[in-house]
């Protein structure tokens, strides 16, 4: 099954009030994922679906984990495509895991604090060319805490509309752009530079504050994004020659650039840093073809 066509059965047929037993046809499909061969998963990807264990949850979501970076949701980065609670539409976010933050910020409202500063130091960590035209903040229409607590974790989303849901190949062609950023994210821990970082942009409901960005560029490129790099020539010393080449940081804000640049893109040279929560670093990886 093409995840077009997924993500849109899903919307049509799941019910949370069904619950998840064997035999309700949304949460069968969700355990299906995992083995679906026909999803455009970027090269070292897996993916799983989920609805909830005992009652069906509220916002069903389908998670796309990078095998070398991260392969559980309770903690760490991954990214997910996660349904809103009117099953109106569906939002492709890169998450922060949220599960295991309960236990060190039992209070809700401190939770979901924690995972917005959390946010805003990963996002001073992605590239920002590669973030344009991403949002931050998703709505997933409800109240209840899991939901706002996903909300609060999303680093960069795009949601697409079931009724209007784009071609397989613009939903492809995001998945990777998506992982790009996950691995942006997720870099700067393997290069030990967990305690520095760079200031990040101010937001202001989806819009950059400074510098002034349009409504569509909620990633602002700050100096400190544009020049600093850092080489990672040291860490990645033995490997093979798709790690050790340069990363092309010629991306382009329109759709076909930035698949061209994303073809040539490697792992090499890093301008990120990220604490130490986010998870494993990631290992060897190639443009996908």
């Amino acid at each position: 099954m093409h995840l077009r066509d997924l993500l849109i059965r899903i919307a049509e047929t799941y019910d949370p009030k069904a619950g998840t037993a064997s035999g309700v046809s949304a949460q069968d499909l969700l355990r299906e994922v995992e083995e679906m061969s026909d999803l455009p998963l970027p090269h070292g990807f897996v993916a799983s679906g989920y609805g909830g264990k005992g009652s069906a949850s509220s916002t069903p979501w389908i998670g796309v984990f990078g095998k070398a970076i991260n392969t559980q949701a309770q903690e760490g980065l991954y990214l997910a495509y996660i349904f809103d609670a009117t099953l109106a539409s569906v939002t492709l976010t890169l998450q922060q895991g949220v599960t295991k933050l309960s236990g060190e910020y039992p209070k809700l409202g401190d939770r979901l604090k924690e995972l917005k500063r959390r946010a805003r130091h990963l996002r001073a960590g992605i590239e920002p060319e590669l973030a344009l035209h991403w949002a931050h903040t998703p709505a997933f229409r409800s109240k209840l805490e899991r939901p706002r607590a996903y909300e609060a974790a999303s680093v960069a989303a795009r949601r697409y509309e079931i009724a209007s849901m784009p071609e397989e190949e613009v939903l492809a062609e995001d998945l990777h752009v998506a992982s790009l950023l996950l691995r942006d994210a997720a870099a700067g821990h393997r290069s030990g530079f967990s305690s520095q970082w760079r200031t990040s942009p101010s937001f202001t409901r989806g819009r950059a504050t400074s510098p002034p960005m349009t409504p569509s560029t909620v990633f602002a490129p700050t100096t400190a994004a544009t020049t600093t790099s850092t080489s990672r020539a040291a860490v990645d010393a033995g490997s093979d020659a798709t790690r050790n080449s340069s990363r092309t940081s010629a991306f382009t804000s329109s759709r076909a650039g930035i698949n061209r640049s994303h073809k040539a893109c490697t792992r090499g040279t890093w301008s990120c840093a990220v604490p130490p929560w986010i998870g494993s670093a990631p290992g060897s990886w190639k443009a996908r073809p």
